[in-house]
Parts: C-alpha cells; sequence; structure tokens
C-alpha cells in the first residue's frame, strides 16, 4: 500500500494505493484478479464501516485508489483499547463481515 493525495472538487484527498504484489512478470490471472477484487469491494463499499474504492484500473498497472485511513493496524493497537472501544470494533468489524456475505 501507498499513500497519496490528490486534488478532488478544490480539496486535497488522502489515497491508500493498492498495487499488486509481484517479484518479475505481471501475469494476466493478476491483473484479473486485482480488476475483479477492485469491482466487488466497489459494491460493498456503501457500508459505514468498510473503506471506500475512489478509483481503479489496469492500466499501466493494475491498481484501486480506496479511501485512507488513519486509525493504524488493529493488532497493535488492541492492548491499548478500553473495553467499550473492543467492543465497539468487534461489532463494526461483523457488521462489515456480514455485509460482504450478504
Amino acid at each position: 500500500m501507498y499513500y497519496a493525495t490528490a486534488q478532488a472538487d478544490g480539496e486535497q484527498v488522502e489515497l491508500a494505493l493498492k498495487e499488486p504484489r509481484m517479484s518479475g512478470t505481471l501475469h494476466t490471472e493478476t491483473v484479473e484478479r486485482m480488476m475483479k477484487e477492485a469491482e466487488t469491494w466497489q459494491k460493498l463499499d456503501d457500508h459505514d464501516h468498510v473503506v471506500s474504492v475512489v478509483d481503479y484500473d489496469s492500466e499501466p498497472l493494475p491498481w484501486i485508489a480506496m479511501e485512507y485511513m488513519d486509525g493504524g493496524h488493529l493488532g497493535e493497537r488492541i492492548d491499548e483499547m478500553g473495553l467499550g472501544q473492543k467492543l465497539w470494533t468487534s461489532l463494526a468489524v461483523t457488521e462489515a463481515v456480514d455485509h460482504a456475505h450478504r
């Protein structure tokens, strides 16, 4: 993942950019898988607890631009959270996964 900023409607927007993990040749299957991921993710991003897809493309390399969230890594923060925050986070993740499976 990469961090980027872009201008949209006169405002600076923070983005996270995802590119395929690869070493060497980029195979067609990798491009197709990433574009299918972007299309699926975009169908799910209408939920409050799912990061929004801003844009994606397969040229010049496949990429997905999504809403940047600055919360850090949950695994690194869980020990410093209070019980209420842990419960809220668990429910939010559960709701997002339920939304994705529906």
